[in-house]
């Protein structure tokens, strides 16, 4: 079966440092997608209320190899409704 994920490592924004899974792109390529949107809860402390949203993340283009496994670069763009 061909894989239909890579694993992505997160820079920036509130997911600093995690490692996601980022769906290919569909074109028969081993690539990751443009955009990886990824949901993120969000904490008012003021009024004490917890909610989700998404940040975006876009591929730098650059990957690293750990162990067996390929790691594909990701960037934080925005959060849609900061």
């Amino acid at each position: 079966m061909a894989p239909t994920r890579v694993l992505a490592q997160l820079h920036g924004g509130p997911l600093d440092g995690d490692i996601v899974q980022a769906p290919l792109r569909g074109d028969g390529s081993l690539l990751p997608s443009d955009v990886l949107a990824v949901p993120v809860p969000v904490l008012d402390e003021r009024s004490e209320t917890f909610w989700w949203d998404t940040a975006r993340y876009v591929p730098t283009g650059s990957s690293i190899q750990v162990g067996s496994q390929l790691r594909w670069h990701f960037a934080y763009t925005d959060t849609p409704s900061s």
